[in-house]
């Protein structure tokens, strides 16, 4: 550990050095799959893109609230005319 925070550029006072060797024993003992998360966190990320290009790439969708827009400014200026 002192190595990887010394290539960081990390110090640590050794209270929260302690801290981080004692969460990183406790993440060992949890037997978790990081080849797993780092696959799903991949794949959710592929689906938000997509909801996002799904939403915000439709032309129509755009245009709607352009339309929008330029209705409530007109309405708004027909109340003073």
């Amino acid at each position: 550990m002192d190595d990887k925070l010394k290539s960081l550029n990390v110090s640590l006072r050794p209270k929260d050095r302690q801290l981080l060797i004692d969460l990183f024993d406790k993440m060992r003992h949890l037997n978790i799959n990081f080849d797993n998360v780092k696959s799903q966190l991949g794949n959710l990320s592929q689906e938000i893109k997509q909801q996002i290009e799904n939403t915000f790439g439709d032309k129509n969708f755009l245009q709607k609230v352009a339309d929008f827009f330029k209705q409530l400014i007109d309405s708004i200026k027909s109340l003073f005319s």
